[in-house]
């Protein structure tokens, strides 16, 4: 039985359209990882189902997401992908939002340029090649060789950005120098 972390209601003219229930995956959810991710024409690779989040709508998994934890300690937020039939939907925003609230550290991801803006909304600035631990950098590099080459077939070359999300960690008015503690 899957059972959700949480369900997010999606509201479009003052009307719920849909209710997408976010869980953790499981075993049995490895084959439809590998399908959705290559479906969607993304990285192929390390696709452990541990690591991601399912986000099911209709009792269908309507799309899926991971943070994958490298060698140097460094997280990227990865594999974000969403069944055709649900774009457009609030389903990648549901995942990358509880995605994010998992995250114990700054977090990088490798996306199109046209998505720049959409990632820009989650708080992921534009990151420079000095700004990057050594496997986003790699795998950024690699991506670009890789759409330079499909380039010379397509209309539309696609760039590879590296974006970053640092996250600071709000210290509690009591614990800050000269705060009391609240009384109730």
């Amino acid at each position: 039985m899957h059972s959700p972390l949480y369900t997010v209601m999606v509201i479009q003219s003052g009307l719920i359209t849909m209710a997408i229930d976010i869980r953790s995956a499981e075993e049995t959810d490895q084959a439809a990882i590998r399908k959705i991710v290559r479906g969607a024409g993304l990285y192929p690779f390390e696709l452990d189902w541990q690591h991601f989040y399912i986000a099911a709508a209709n009792k269908s998994i309507a799309g899926v997401g991971q943070i994958k934890s490298h060698r140097d300690g460094s997280m990227e937020l990865a594999s974000i992908a969403v069944v055709a039939e649900f774009r457009r939907q609030g389903v990648a925003t549901a995942l990358i939002q509880n995605l994010i609230s998992t995250a114990e550290g700054d977090l990088y991801l490798l996306c199109q340029d046209d998505l720049e803006g959409f990632y820009q909304g989650f708080g992921f600035i534009t990151a420079g090649r000095d700004d990057l631990p050594s496997p986003i950098a790699r795998r950024q590099r690699w991506g670009n060789f890789f759409s330079s080459i499909a380039a010379l077939f397509s209309r539309r070359p696609v760039r590879i950005l590296a974006m970053r999300r640092v996250v600071t960690k709000s210290v509690p008015e009591t614990s800050k120098p000269g705060a009391s503690p609240a009384c109730i």
